[in-house]
């Protein structure tokens, strides 16, 4: 009852921001346009105070020293995530941004706004920790790999990557969390303000951007459910399997299946804004995969209790 209770609660938050975005931008109270301000909001302030937050907080000496295996378990996973997602894009889409779109959301969950929260809520703080260090391998990938997939003009190399605000907070961020240098307490206060802030605008963003189609076309698309059931279920049943054939410690399973099993992520929708390219396709696939993950939630981790 408490898987269900939890994911519930966090998808009814995300969906309800979201349809407060769409009607906003319906009834002209903001423009349609407005996305591209939200997004670059996202990418130059939210998601860098994110990753400096994330890498200052966990890319120290001592996680590095005690959580290696467990990072490394991520690593592993995400290298194997992103040659299958490969595969199942070419499935889904001709045109090759809208590959990258299903490759990418494929390759990464939706693992700030939804999976910390749930995870949390239902495993505890120890199991939370360890999903930080489980994901480092692929905050680097959103942060690199990912901005360049989803950037249309196919410009965006690896030197404009590293110039990023994102990627350079990041650096800054894990200098810091290595070298245990205290941040003044002003700092940490516009950190922790700007990356609280991410998800309220991520949401807002995604509603402005699926204001310009009709709701039909939104939530009949029969690829965006075929999409959104190999991203809930498919991948963590499988990755389920195979980790306790290889006989997997307990925590890398936990871990592995219940970040696996959030929904398909908002990236696929931040970026392409902020970039100058059509964030729709995303925020389909975001809005239906939240839905489903309600259901798919409590299933995946119910099966996930029997075995540990």
């Amino acid at each position: 009852m408490q898987f269900f209770s939890t994911s519930l609660n966090q998808v009814l938050l995300m969906i309800t921001f979201i349809i407060v975005g769409c009607l906003l931008a319906k009834t002209g109270k903001i423009v349609h346009t407005a996305s591209k301000a939200l997004s670059s909001l996202l990418v130059y302030i939210c998601l860098p105070a994110v990753s400096f937050s994330t890498c200052y907080n966990n890319v120290t000496v001592e996680n590095l020293l005690t959580q290696w295996k467990i990072i490394f378990s991520g690593a592993i996973i995400l290298a194997v995530g992103y040659v299958v997602s490969i595969v199942l894009a070419k499935a889904f889409a001709k045109d090759d941004f809208e590959k990258n779109i299903y490759s990418y959301s494929f390759t990464i969950p939706n693992i700030s706004y939804m999976g910390y929260p749930v995870v949390g809520a239902v495993f505890g703080d120890k199991t939370l920790f360890q999903m930080m260090m489980f994901v480092l391998p692929m905050l680097i990938f959103i942060y690199t790999k990912g901005i360049n997939m989803l950037t249309p003009d196919k410009k965006t190399g690896f030197k404009k990557v590293i110039l990023q605000p994102i990627f350079i907070a990041m650096i800054l961020g894990t200098v810091f969390g290595l070298s245990g240098i205290k941040l003044p307490g002003l700092v940490s206060n516009i950190v922790e303000t700007a990356s609280g802030s991410m998800a309220f605008v991520a949401m807002i963003m995604t509603g402005c951007v699926i204001s310009g189609k009709p709701i039909k076309e939104l939530v009949t698309n029969k690829k965006a459910y075929f999409a959104s059931v190999i991203r809930l279920i498919v991948l963590p049943l499988i990755a389920l399997a195979v980790l306790i054939l290889i006989k997997a410690d307990k925590d890398i399973m936990i871990v592995a299946v219940a970040t696996l099993a959030m929904p398909l992520g908002l990236n696929t929708v931040v970026f392409p804004e902020a970039y100058g390219g059509d964030g729709r396709p995303g925020a389909r696939l975001a809005f239906i995969s939240h839905t489903l993950s309600i259901i798919t939630i409590p299933v995946v981790f119910g099966i996930l209790s029997l075995f540990v």
